[in-house]
């Protein structure tokens, strides 16, 4: 993968160039320093606390702008400018530096995951410290036990350390050392870290620094080109280890749960380059959208990939058709639901369900319902409801040990003049099911529709003895807002006064912005009040999409299936205790629009599991290893061809 000699340089004047590397006992020495005035502060950190936090309260905009974006620029600097160094530098020296650019956040920044795990010290907000009671404030308060070290000081230290080193010829670099005050700051002022924490954060840096300097003292030698893009990626799934932040499964509110989890298939592992993607993809917004917003950046990474560097047209031409087969399997996979949704794991006794599901739906099912129900058991789903538009599904034998419920989706024909229908998931007796599909054929027939119509249909369904849940009540309410219909659908509030017994909180998708997570939020607030169910499910109109969104029952239930079956039923009668269960991204909330592709590529990098990152490595050495040998046989082929015959 190394070379050991650069041809655009000498060996002698590549060693002499080698030679300005700093000395590494300026950052070993800046280390101990701030590890000394960590302890020495220790006894008075919580006054200092309170007084940093209640100096800077009234500039929190600006605190809170310096904390979302300098890290992400610092980054989006260091790891390109890093990289293109390593891999393009002509002298020794600047390939180290290069190097150090890259290496000495990636490896801070884990070092500083390892110490924040391993101590689990409590945020300065948590109640049990009692600083909220003495006046520490932030309008954004955080409350986990990841205190210590601040992984922002972290990155800023190192960043900086690193450009100074890059700059080490020009003294002027050094006042970007001041940035590392400023995010200590920061940290203090929106009362994230306590003072120890952004002290020790920054001499954790300033020794990573201090490590990098003393093992490259010698240099590094070139990359071979043909490694180049293996060892980029190399370097991307490093960074994205470094920030890693495991995915959380959370309930209705976003308070995170103990005791779940959602593991990747191996099917999703072994082919990790497509179905990896595409799963975060289908989980995160619709296909539309998602093509409205990743065309434009797919169009710019292909102008990218034609004008780097390359030996003729040829290998631009096929770097770029590479790419584009790549995107076309992600979005294929994206599209037709190809990738295998992660199963689900609990270490208390329950079941899980997933309550809404279209297979063999002639409507909109795009997949039988046998296909549908193997699949969601190959998740782990313990009880499926077929939930056919305004028709009840045919009977159902499952071989997979799965408990099929009775059940519709009333929608009155999906849609009507007056903008698309609100839809009820109901459960019960199939004769009262299929009399509410009638109703369901009759309501559809109306020319005119108001909001007393919509509510007396829900009292029918009750009074049929259904369990009626509102489903996708967010997106249902969308779709009503252009043209002022909005008013002509039943609120919220008037949906609980009619009797419904609860509502579809988590659906299909993770929130695609911080209005929809909040709507989702109160929403559950609302179903908690009332003592409503909220449950999750997948919506699935066919091929199973990887839905994060699912329900869980707690408790022992009968092995048997027809009882089970009685018992699921029962529970939703009683709205008995249930858990909507969503898995959440390491982002609290996407912004959504243009960036949208971006922050979902984000998220994935830093929430991928390890297997997946070395599945992403085997496949870019055997890309590497198979273009290679391409390369290499056309070449034979081209001398071959052009040597002259022997008579």
């Amino acid at each position: 993968m190394l070379r050991s000699a650069d041809p655009h340089m000498t060996p002698d004047r590549d060693a002499q160039d080698s030679a300005h590397l700093p000395s590494p006992r300026a950052a070993f020495v800046a280390a101990l320093v701030f590890l000394a005035v960590a302890l020495l502060l220790l006894p008075w950190e919580d006054v200092l606390l309170l007084a940093c936090n209640e100096a800077f309260q009234s500039s929190a905009p600006f605190w809170e702008f310096v904390e979302n974006w300098t890290p992400l620029l610092l980054l989006a600097t260091a790891i390109p400018l890093g990289a293109w160094l390593l891999f393009r530098a002509r002298t020794r020296a600047f390939r180290t530096r290069g190097l150090i650019l890259l290496a000495v956040p990636l490896l801070a920044i884990s070092a500083g995951e390892a110490l924040k795990s391993a101590i689990a010290r409590p945020r300065p907000m948590s109640e049990e410290l009692g600083l909220v009671a003495r006046g520490l404030a932030t309008a954004d308060p955080l409350v986990d036990c990841r205190s210590f070290p601040s992984g922002h000081v972290i990155t800023t230290t190192a960043v900086f350390a690193s450009l100074v080193i890059l700059f080490s010829r020009r003294r002027a670099a050094r006042w970007l050392l001041l940035g590392i005050p400023l995010l200590m700051l920061d940290r203090l002022a929106l009362a994230r870290h306590f003072p120890s924490d952004v002290l020790c954060g920054a001499a954790l840096a300033c020794a990573v620094t201090a490590f990098a300097l003393r093992v490259l003292r010698h240099g590094v030698a070139p990359v071979a080109a043909r490694w180049r893009p293996a060892f980029g990626l190399l370097l991307v799934l490093a960074l994205g280890f470094a920030v890693a932040k495991p995915v959380r499964v959370v309930d209705g509110s976003g308070e995170e749960l103990d005791g779940f989890a959602s593991g990747a298939r191996w099917e999703r592992v072994l082919a990790e380059p497509v179905l990896g993607p595409a799963l975060a993809l289908a989980r995160s917004a619709t296909p539309r959208a998602l093509a409205e917003a990743a065309l434009p950046l797919l169009a710019l990474a292909l102008v990218v990939v034609l004008l780097l560097p390359a030996r003729n047209w040829r290998c631009r031409f096929l770097r770029g058709a590479l790419l584009l087969a790549w995107a076309g399997l992600v979005a294929g996979a994206v599209v037709l639901g190809l990738a295998p949704g992660d199963r689900w794991h609990s270490t208390e006794r329950g079941l899980f369900l997933d309550l809404h599901t279209h297979g063999g739906d002639p409507v909109d099912g795009r997949a039988d319902a046998r296909e549908l129900v193997g699949a969601l058991a190959a998740r782990g789903i313990d009880v499926v409801g077929l939930t056919h538009h305004d028709a009840v599904a045919p009977a159902f034998s499952p071989s997979a040990g799965v408990v099929v419920l009775e059940a519709l989706e009333w929608s009155a024909g999906v849609a009507h003049t007056g903008g698309v229908m609100p839809h009820f998931l109901c459960f019960g007796e199939r004769v009262a099911l299929e009399d509410a599909a009638r109703s369901a054929t009759g309501f559809a027939a109306r020319t005119a529709l108001s909001t007393a119509d919509l509510l007396a249909e829900v009292r029918a369904l009750k009074e049929r003895g259904l369990v009626v849940v509102v489903a996708h009540d967010a997106a249902t309410r969308s779709a009503w807002k252009p043209g002022g219909r909005l008013a002509g659908l039943p609120s919220r509030a008037d949906y609980v006064a009619a009797g419904v017994d609860g509502f579809e909180v988590r659906h299909r998708a993770v929130p695609g912005s911080k209005a929809e997570k909040q709507d989702a939020e109160s929403l559950f607030a609302l179903c908690k009040k009332h003592s409503l169910l909220g449950l999750g499910a997948s919506d699935s109109h066919g091929p199973v999409r990887g839905s994060p969104c699912v329900t869980f029952f707690p408790g022992e239930f009968s092995p048997e299936l027809a009882a089970r079956q009685g018992e699921v039923l029962q529970r939703l009668r009683e709205h008995g205790a249930h858990t909507a269960l969503l898995v959440a991204a390491p982002t609290d909330g996407l912004r959504g629009g243009t960036l949208l592709p971006v922050e979902i590529a984000w998220d994935y990098l830093r929430s991928m599991p390890g297997t997946a990152r070395l599945a992403w490595l085997g496949w870019a050495v055997l890309v590497t290893l198979l273009l290679s040998r391409t390369q290499a046989t056309a070449c034979a082929r081209t001398d071959a061809a052009g040597a002259p015959s022997a008579r």
